[in-house]
């Protein structure tokens, strides 16, 4: 009796409509420039049987595996660095890459940087069994929440903290040195970082080994 009455009190439940599916998704996407991950649609109780319903009725494209876009979202110049810091979270609803390095340091234009391809840092747990775009250089570094920042939404690194990377790397420092000129006058830096920067940047080997450990 206890169990028929659980049963008719389920069924009475109102059920989630295909307008309040599509309004999640929206949400999710909405943050995210009309992308979203598999993974995050079921974190919000959607199944992959009713996503393939929705790419069938044309709502939605995949992108690839495990990450979907919005049809009805307006094209974005951000989709390609969308797809890059979506791409490892196929099994996880929470966004685990941040932009950095050359991605990074050209989103503060303060350089006249142009990369080719995208830069992403993982945490160095974090390993991706599926084939990575060629377009995609991935690295594995621990960062601190004060690492990371939101730059048009995007998950990416502090320009700090992308122009410590690239120091630490000797990489690109045609373009750290236009950034280290530029970024503190228009106070994208504060004067400590700035100076720690050009410390390292001008040949302190035992500051910037310390960097690397």
């Amino acid at each position: 009796m206890a169990m028929a009455t659980r049963d008719r009190v389920r069924s009475a439940l109102p059920t989630p409509t295909r307008r309040a599916f599509q309004a999640t998704l929206a949400d999710l996407g909405s943050s995210q420039a009309g992308y979203f991950l598999a993974a995050q649609a079921a974190a919000a109780g959607i199944d992959r049987f009713r996503l393939q319903r929705f790419e069938r009725q044309g709502l939605l494209e995949r992108d690839s595996r495990g990450l979907y876009r919005l049809t009805s979202y307006p094209a974005t110049d951000d989709a390609e660095l969308w797809q890059a810091v979506l791409w490892p979270g196929l099994r996880s609803d929470k966004l685990q890459a941040a932009l950095s390095d050359d991605t990074a340091l050209s989103l503060y234009e303060v350089s006249t940087i142009n990369p080719v391809g995208v830069d992403i840092t993982l945490p160095k747990g974090v390993r991706v069994r599926r084939e990575k775009p060629a377009a995609y250089r991935v690295r594995y570094r621990d960062y601190k929440p004060s690492d990371l920042t939101r730059i048009r939404g995007l998950p990416a690194t502090t320009l700090a903290r992308a122009l410590l990377d690239l120091i630490v790397d000797e990489r690109v420092l045609q373009f750290v040195d236009e950034a280290l000129e530029t970024a503190p006058q228009r106070s994208l830096l504060t004067s400590r970082e700035a100076t720690t920067l050009r410390a390292l940047r001008t040949g302190d080997r035992e500051l910037l080994e310390a960097m690397r450990k």
